[in-house]
């Protein structure tokens, strides 16, 4: 049900009704009929491009309160995209949670964060101790202090499997809150891209008999697509996990994660491919491409010709001396890898055009993300704009991560 719809039919009841309600959802529903005396104020810590917070913003129940982070770089995109919005530079390893209550101005409702993840990512040096990881239990302890309705934190796959994450669970279970966690992957929920997460939600509240879920995938590989471990197109096998890229990291992660998913969406819609996502953009050297940021990056000599000698969905023979995925050309008919900070680097990954002898420009990437072509990114191509692509969510893991909040509250 639509959370007005709820509103509306829960204000409908009279009292005899709302007081036969079993006593864990009664205390769910005051509390929010509570709430809803005003706009539910939501926070967006670690905010980066702001892609949490962003189904909230053109929803009438919700009032978006602060966004937070330490990058001025990020804050300067978001404005000039959002002039006027609460984004605060804060330094979230020492903020104390009062400090982020007085930021905000007051109660915070809805609480999210994508804490540092690079401590935990599998093309990083995974050290136990980097004190970025830290960053997960500063969230916990500050939704423990500040008491939000319902939150919501992203992170890659193998924070789940981390001393953190089960200090994490601890602190927000001790403090009274029912939550669900799922490595979740883009591609089954819309996105051209399988780019997979750790999605974690929360209500507060505990044995109100109301299941704390995530919403079952609704896309799914349907029909032909292009297979990278084959090098050929193929058609699509139920649950593909060969095409939709299901990496060892989500493999590790699942044991030790107690999903639960909403069941209520039946139809399975067929996963979008990569020429679906990028395919319409107007020609790199155009106006309406340089308008869009869709600028080519830069190669050597060199480099161009290596790539002239690579076909769609190919990769350069480097000889074994890089990782799986270096140097690779990307296929119209498949799935975008996971797009990192780096993507403007040939060899940092599977990030060259299907055909052009190009890596993927800002444009393209924000695409793939999930960015509205409306949102502009100050200085096209510019080192600072791969980084806040991305390390962005992507619009899919967002919107699910917002659905099943919807849902608990």
């Amino acid at each position: 049900m639509d959370l007005i719809a709820f509103f509306a039919a829960a204000n409908s009841l009279p009292d005899s009704a709302t007081m036969a309600l079993p006593f864990g959802i009664f205390l769910s529903y005051t509390t929010v009929m509570v709430a809803i005396k005003r706009k539910l104020r939501v926070v967006e810590l670690y905010a980066g491009t702001g892609r949490s917070i962003e189904p909230y913003r053109s929803r009438p129940e919700f009032e978006v309160a602060l966004l937070a982070d330490l990058s001025h770089k990020a804050r300067e995109t978001y404005l000039a995209n959002h002039e006027g919005s609460p984004y605060a530079l804060i330094d979230l390893k020492n903020a104390s949670a009062a400090e982020i209550e007085r930021k905000a101005q007051g109660k915070i409702d809805i609480l999210l964060g994508c804490p540092p993840c690079q401590g935990f990512s599998e093309s990083g040096r995974r050290e136990t101790d980097d004190p970025r990881n830290d960053h997960i239990v500063k969230f916990a302890r500050t939704i423990r202090t500040l008491r939000p309705l319902g939150f919501a934190m992203e992170n890659v796959p193998l924070a789940a499997i981390s001393e953190q994450f089960a200090t994490f669970r601890r602190i927000i279970e001790g403090a009274g809150y029912e939550m669900s966690a799922a490595v979740l992957n883009a591609a089954e929920y819309g996105s051209a891209q399988a780019r997979q997460r750790l999605v974690v939600v929360g209500r507060r509240g505990r044995g109100s008999g109301l299941s704390v879920s995530l919403p079952s995938p609704t896309h799914a590989p349907i029909g032909k697509y292009f297979d990278y471990a084959l090098g050929k197109v193929r058609d699509a096998e139920d649950r593909d996990d060969a095409l939709l890229g299901t990496t060892s990291s989500a493999r590790r992660a699942a044991p030790v994660l107690d999903t639960t998913f909403h069941r209520d969406i039946n139809i399975v819609l067929p996963t979008p491919k990569l020429s679906d996502t990028i395919g319409d953009l107007p020609a790199t050297g155009s106006p309406g491409a340089l308008a869009l940021a869709h600028v080519p990056y830069a190669h050597g000599p060199a480099m161009l010709a290596q790539m002239a000698t690579v076909p769609e969905g190919g990769q350069l023979d480097t000889g074994g001396r890089y990782h799986g995925a270096a140097y690779g050309r990307l296929h119209g008919d498949g799935l975008a890898k996971t797009l990192t900070r780096y993507f403007s680097n040939a060899g940092s990954g599977r990030f060259w055009h299907p055909t052009a002898n190009r890596s993927l420009t800002v444009r393209e990437a924000a695409r793939l993300q999930g960015f509205e072509d409306d949102f502009s990114f100050p200085g096209g191509a510019a080192e600072a704009n791969t980084w806040m692509i991305g390390n962005a969510l992507d619009k899919a893991l967002a919107d699910t991560s917002f659905d099943a909040l919807m849902r608990l509250l």
